[in-house]
């Protein structure tokens, strides 16, 4: 292995043990007459995560037409995202990734929400992030 690629997985596996919560992922199917339903099909798995909440302060701008004149919005939110090292989700020696719709259950956290997956995709490193939002139970 070289020598990056070793201590970017050194630095991840202690971000973990500081700053880790014990996390599951909950697969989950769209069902035919209501919201999502647990896949029974996929197995539930156990990881450790670094969730994260970081504010976000958007500002867009919109011409009148013909006017000339700018209108400002500025949207605040927050961008919500879970960070699992890529290593965890191989299952039977083939790397598994999380779906879109599948959920992450806060073990650590009982009164947390569930955090719904919108997109999966690699840091560039030793890890995945998983842009999520909360849903209700």
């Amino acid at each position: 292995m070289a020598f990056f690629q070793q201590a970017a997985l050194t630095a991840s596996i202690c971000t973990d043990a500081i700053y880790g919560e014990s996390m599951q992922i909950v697969p989950m199917e769209q069902g035919r007459l209501s919201g999502s339903l647990q896949d029974t099909g996929r197995a539930l798995r156990a990881v450790t995560g670094l969730y994260s909440e970081t504010p976000v302060d958007k500002q867009l701008l919109d011409q009148s037409p013909g006017m000339g004149r700018y209108f400002g919005s500025e949207i605040k939110g927050d961008t919500l995202t879970v960070s699992i090292q890529t290593s965890a989700l191989f299952v039977d020696g083939v790397l598994t990734l999380p779906q879109v719709g599948d959920r992450f259950v806060r073990l650590d956290f009982p009164n947390a929400r569930q955090l719904e997956i919108t997109s999966v995709q690699p840091d560039g490193g030793a890890r995945q992030i998983c842009n999520v939002v909360k849903v209700e139970q």
